[in-house]
């Protein structure tokens, strides 16, 4: 499989270890890991070529033949950039927006919630707030996330994003979601469940951060 793949021009290095394959499919930021029991692939990148990954995985289908898959999990990551406002001016006035009823003094605060999309069914946790640029690499890299059932073995070091490519202040999410049920077990079904809650997920966070009192776009 690794060879094909390799014949393919997606590998540019592995790790093999036991119960361990890792691929790098270009570079650092496209990730596919095999484990025993799962398949892990990471996209560690704002807009990612979705193509590879898709080749990738039907590499791996037609080698592994599955019956049937497992309930699937995705991590999805938010950067919005914020602009004419500090770090503390963009928190009081995040706060202002989120508590104004109970007239907040609140000069920072973060949100942990989890919740539920009816339609598809599907499961998630997210974590949001007010950030600077020197706290967001961590945060890609899964250092800081207080979300529980976060994937403790992800190959993603804060190095990766370089502080001085960060906006000054942004919004940051950081989140699990769960589908109900499994995918087809085919390459385009799970990139077809990816894309399904990724688009739930975007309408969810999207409305936090409209709570937030901010507008536009993220990555």
């Amino acid at each position: 499989m690794a060879h094909e793949l390799d014949e393919q021009g997606l590998v540019v290095g592995f790790q093999l270890s036991v119960d361990l394959l890792a691929l790098r499919l270009g570079d650092a930021t496209y990730q596919l890991r095999l484990f025993p029991n799962r398949v892990d692939v990471a996209l560690l990148n704002s807009r990612p070529d979705t193509e590879r990954v898709l080749t990738a995985l039907e590499v791996v289908f037609a080698h592994m033949k599955p019956d049937r898959l497992a309930r699937p999990e995705f991590v999805f990551q938010w950067v919005a950039p914020i602009a004419h406002q500090t770090y503390g001016e963009a928190r009081l006035a995040a706060a202002a927006e989120v508590f104004s009823e109970a007239g907040s003094t609140f000069t920072d605060f973060a949100v942990l919630a989890d919740g539920r999309v009816d339609e598809p069914e599907i499961d998630y946790r997210l974590e949001c707030g007010i950030v600077e640029a020197s706290e967001i690499a961590p945060r890609l890299a899964g250092q800081a996330s207080r979300l529980t059932g976060y994937p403790e073995d992800l190959d993603a070091p804060s190095s990766l994003w370089s502080p001085d490519t960060m906006p000054e202040v942004a919004f940051y999410c950081d989140s699990v979601w769960r589908p109900d049920g499994a995918p087809e077990p085919t390459a385009d079904g799970v990139m077809s469940c990816w894309q399904d809650t990724l688009a739930e997920a975007e309408r969810v966070v999207s409305y936090v951060q409209a709570r937030f009192g901010l507008t536009g776009g993220s990555e």
